[in-house]
């Protein structure tokens, strides 16, 4: 997803290690929040957050140093 936004081919390195602190497991479960704040919702896709990533990090690259 992120090359398709930014037009750009990833350079990644896959290292099969967990790192210190991260989590082994992370499962979301929104019922709880849902109860709490029922009016609440999801209002933002993946894809929109991805580009709006995109578009911050590149109008920051633009500003002068």
């Amino acid at each position: 997803m992120a090359e398709e936004i930014s037009g750009k081919k990833m350079i990644f390195e896959y290292v099969d290690r967990n790192r210190a602190g991260d989590h082994i497991c992370y499962i979301s479960d929104l019922r709880k929040m849902k109860a709490h704040y029922p009016d609440w919702s999801i209002s933002k896709s993946l894809s929109e957050i991805f580009k709006e990533i995109h578009e911050s990090w590149a109008m920051r690259s633009e500003m002068p140093q």
